[in-house]
């Protein structure tokens, strides 16, 4: 099978610390953010995307303001902000008003059912456009992870590393389509699974006054890779 891009960029990720997938789409979104804020900030069909989503999701929101770029983001926002400031004002149109004082008595619901109408009109009409971003790279490299299962430097450098986070291996369970490749993810899982979980035995048993003058050795860090492992890696570049 020939090799591409994804596949180095995966075999490189394997020899860093974490989920490989976790930080493949991590570099993927910040790059994604960084050609936003300099090269399609003014583009029409983005501003589109972003303003049918009322922006981007807290993570990301919070990610694109460590740019430093204000004044992309201003103009970004400001956009957002229009949109929303008049989808809110035509909510006051004649056949929007509450009931009268008289009426809400005599029909308790209204008022809340206008209120939910109102929720669904400003419900968000697509996803956060980083995340379907990171949706995008996911499905990528998880893809040619199981594509390339039988690369034996691939393996290695999988076998050595802390293999997937829970969250990524249970996508990639999703797109098996060999017993083969089914049976390789199971093993690798077991493999980092078991070791992590000795890790924390010994993390835990040198906690015990018994031993806690022996210290720590590469299980000192294993309580926060055990976050990691169940949760998926966070921000790494």
């Amino acid at each position: 099978m020939n090799k591409h891009t994804l596949y180095y960029n995966l075999r490189d990720a394997f020899a860093e610390e974490g989920c490989p997938i976790c930080r493949l789409c991590s570099q993927a979104v910040d790059r994604y953010l960084d050609h936003l804020l300099y090269e399609s900030v003014n583009d029409p069909g983005v501003r589109r995307n972003i303003r049918r989503s009322w922006g981007f999701c807290k993570e990301h929101a919070w990610q694109l303001q460590q740019k430093g770029d204000a004044l992309g983001i201003a103009i970004i926002y400001q956009d957002v902000i229009a949109t929303i400031l008049r989808t809110l004002s035509r909510a006051q149109k004649p056949g929007l008003h509450f009931p009268t004082h008289w009426l809400r008595r005599a029909l308790p619901g209204a008022a809340s059912e206008i209120s939910h109408q109102l929720a669904k009109r400003f419900a968000p009409a697509g996803e956060c456009p980083a995340c379907l971003h990171r949706a995008e790279v996911e499905y990528a490299y998880l893809e040619t992870l199981l594509q390339h299962h039988a690369d034996p430097e691939l393996i290695s450098l999988w076998r050595a590393s802390n293999g997937l986070c829970w969250p990524h291996f249970q996508q990639a369970l999703q797109l098996v389509q060999d017993e083969a490749t089914f049976h390789l993810l199971i093993d690798m899982e077991l493999a980092h699974l078991s070791r992590l979980c000795s890790e924390l035995r010994e993390f835990i048993r040198h906690h015990d006054y018994h031993f806690v003058d022996q210290g720590f050795g590469s299980e000192g860090d294993s309580w926060i890779r055990a976050i990691a492992k169940v949760s998926g890696w966070r921000n790494q570049h």
